[in-house]
């Protein structure tokens, strides 16, 4: 099990919930724990068609292939449209609303499955991380150990796909002023807690950013390497597949 927690209500399933009965905006907060700071963010977004996609996610469509595991599932807005394109996919989430708001969406095998507890004892020939989920390592140790998990589910050939913040770029005073406490307090300038607040519930957990450049270092030491790495600057997006074992 790797060393990352999670509290609280599911505060997100509700609002998938409540989104897709109302079909109106629903929004959440989204509060970084360490310094306060509120974002507001809508429910929508996770129940996207591919056009309304950002143009990231949908290049890395390209090296989808075979059977797919989406981690991360959410709203079920990836796995409706690979299934549509004739993929077998397999969504995971641990947020029971999210699976019971991908079921009725027509999810064909949608499940409640914690992957920072323990892998599938299954094999996929594609493994997808978007909306950032490799964030969900929680702490920049965890990000070798995480990325050896889905490795141990591929098959031979496979890929690992995803998308995530480039945080090294960023000269946005406030995000440069967030590194630098962290730091202060001994901690990874980008490891942080969320805690995400819908009416009154409220569900908190870990969540840290990974570079473009730590990613290539940190996939080699357990034996992956960048097929594919789509730079957008503030974001980017990695296609990493087996090199053998790790140096690590």
């Amino acid at each position: 099990m790797l060393d990352a927690k999670r509290s609280g209500d599911d505060a997100f399933g509700q609002a998938f919930l409540d989104h897709m009965k109302s079909g109106s905006e629903v929004m959440t907060k989204i509060v970084r724990v360490e310094d306060g700071n509120v974002e507001d963010h809508p429910i929508s977004i996770y129940f996207q068609t591919f056009d309304e996609w950002n143009p990231l996610d949908r290049a890395l469509m390209q090296w989808v292939k075979g059977r797919v595991l989406d981690v991360g599932v959410g709203a079920g807005r990836v796995a409706l449209y690979l299934q549509e394109q004739g993929f077998d996919v397999v969504g995971i989430d641990l947020s029971p609303g999210a699976i019971e708001t991908c079921v009725k969406r027509g999810v064909k095998d949608a499940r409640l499955h914690n992957i920072l507890e323990s892998p599938l004892d299954e094999k996929f020939d594609a493994i997808l991380m978007l909306g950032y989920n490799l964030g969900i390592a929680a702490t920049h140790a965890n990000v070798a150990p995480y990325l050896d998990r889905m490795k141990s589910m591929l098959n031979p050939g496979g890929r690992i796909i995803f998308n995530q913040v480039n945080w090294q770029r960023t000269e946005k005073p406030e995000h440069l002023k967030f590194h630098e406490a962290m730091r202060k307090i001994g901690r990874y300038p980008v490891e942080m807690t969320l805690k995400i607040v819908y009416g009154k519930l409220e569900e908190t957990f870990g969540w840290c950013l990974t570079s473009q450049e730590e990613l290539v270092d940190i996939a080699k030491t357990v034996g992956l390497k960048p097929e594919a790495i789509i730079d957008c600057g503030g974001i980017y997006g990695a296609v990493l597949i087996e090199t053998g074992s790790g140096d690590g």
